[in-house]
């Protein structure tokens, strides 16, 4: 994948709102043990939820059809007002081919 396809994939999960873009991808990189395979961190935080449109966006940028969630995590912040918790799913692309940066 090239840095275009990786910006593509920043582009699915941004948001914009309250005066600026925040970006939902936390990080991209490629399995060492399964080089097919992409791995994509989504925060919750930024996009709520992954949806099928994202995944069907995601399926015609990587050319795959098996792409998996996983690794739901939360880590708590404030007990009343839940300011500073982080909330993350991790996406798995796989039977992707091609060059991805892995580098913004």
């Amino acid at each position: 994948m090239t840095s275009n396809v990786r910006e593509q994939i920043f582009e699915i999960f941004r948001k914009s709102g309250h005066g600026g873009k925040y970006e939902g991808v936390i990080s991209i990189e490629r399995i060492s043990y399964d080089p097919s395979c992409v791995k994509i961190v989504v925060d919750l935080n930024v996009v709520n939820d992954v949806f099928f449109e994202h995944l069907e966006k995601l399926s015609k940028i990587l050319d795959t059809k098996r792409i998996n969630l996983s690794d739901y995590e939360h880590y708590g912040g404030c007990e009343t007002c839940d300011h500073g918790s982080t909330k993350t799913v991790t996406v798995y692309c796989r039977n992707v081919s091609g060059e991805i940066s892995v580098t913004k």
